[in-house]
């Protein structure tokens, strides 16, 4: 499945309302709001339709740099704003934020509803790109343990419902649900299950409780069939923690 297009108003920071300083404000009043809200840019505004310009820490230091005289409109950034429509797709902003900074969103009417900074990117993708990594990285390490572990047969034996061809009997070429049921000795096929016992002893870790191994397994499956179909929701904290509890387990036993 094609992952679906990601907006620049699906991020919260982009709807979540925006601190203005309306045009003929003093200065102070702007440096006081972004000391005060802990941001590095306030944009200015006629009834937050109109924008005059954006006051950031960086265009107040050029201000005095140039010896301008100290004025909100001299503080103001105001030429090739990085505006942007709600609805415009996130990836192809990216360039612009990476030139200034930030990005401003505006509705449909034209009102300035938010602020997109890298801060809010980085807490977006942390919890989009640190799955993929983390799954990628269970699976190598249970391919090196499952593979040094079980023989071509046991590999085969998981792979009956496929084309013959497509039976490899190849570590590589087996799934997270393959995994489980190489693994779980509760399955209803007994002639798995049967396997499965088999596989577990020659793995050879008496101490790792296998229910609950096995269990935790099946919700690492789960969590990267939702991954792999580019849910645009972050995946949820709960879900994050599971795949990194798994990895370090592995990372215990795989040496």
């Amino acid at each position: 499945m094609l992952p679906q297009r990601l907006l620049i108003g699906d991020l919260p920071s982009a709807s979540g309302g925006v601190v203005c300083v309306p045009f003929g404000a003093q200065l102070f009043e702007a440096t006081y709001l972004m000391r005060h809200k802990g941001i590095a840019q306030i944009p200015v505004t006629s009834n937050r339709t109109r924008l005059h310009g954006i006051v950031t820490w960086r265009s107040l230091a050029l201000m005095y740099e140039n010896g301008k005289e100290v004025t909100l409109e001299n503080a103001m950034q105001q030429e090739s704003l990085p505006v942007f429509d709600s609805r415009e797709d996130l990836f192809s902003c990216l360039p612009q934020l990476t030139d200034h900074g930030y990005l401003l969103v505006r509705d449909q009417e034209g009102e300035l509803t938010g602020i997109v900074t890298y801060r809010e990117i980085v807490r977006r993708f942390q919890y989009t790109a640190r799955p993929f990594f983390l799954l990628g990285e269970i699976e190598s390490l249970l391919r090196r343990w499952l593979g040094e572990a079980l023989d071509t047969s046991a590999i085969v034996a998981v792979q009956g419902n496929r084309k013959a061809e497509d039976r490899t009997g190849s570590i590589q070429d087996l799934t997270f649900g393959d995994y489980v049921h190489m693994l779980d000795g509760n399955q209803k096929k007994q002639q798995l299950a049967e396997q499965a016992d088999r596989n577990w002893a020659a793995i050879g870790h008496p101490t790792l409780d296998r229910g609950q191994f096995v269990h935790h397994l099946e919700r690492v499956k789960d969590i990267r069939n939702r991954v792999a179909h580019f849910d645009t929701e972050p995946l949820p904290r709960q879900d994050l923690r599971e795949l990194t509890a798994f990895a370090d387990l592995l990372r215990e036993y795989v040496r």
